[in-house]
């Protein structure tokens, strides 16, 4: 991945944009990369993606939970109105 520092993202943005069509772009600031820059259909499968990955995490019928399990809820929620 290509990498631009802030002043050469400025200085170089129309450039910038075209390479990033083709690949994402990090841009650095004081020397570590805070941002990326990629192509919007890069970004929509991106987004697709993590879509699907939260979509396929199941869920526990409630006549499954154990007594073990509403125990450890019901210390979690205490223990999170005490803070």
């Amino acid at each position: 991945m290509r990498t631009y520092s802030t002043i050469e993202t400025r200085n170089k943005f129309s450039e910038i944009i075209d390479i990033a069509r083709r690949e994402p772009v990090g841009i650095s600031k004081h020397g570590r990369v805070v941002s990326i820059i990629l192509a919007k259909e890069d970004y929509d499968r991106y987004v697709e993606n993590e879509e699907k990955r939260w979509m396929s995490y199941k869920t526990i019928p409630a006549d499954d939970v154990t007594d073990e399990i509403i125990d450890a809820i019901k210390k979690f929620e205490l223990n999170v109105k005490d803070l």
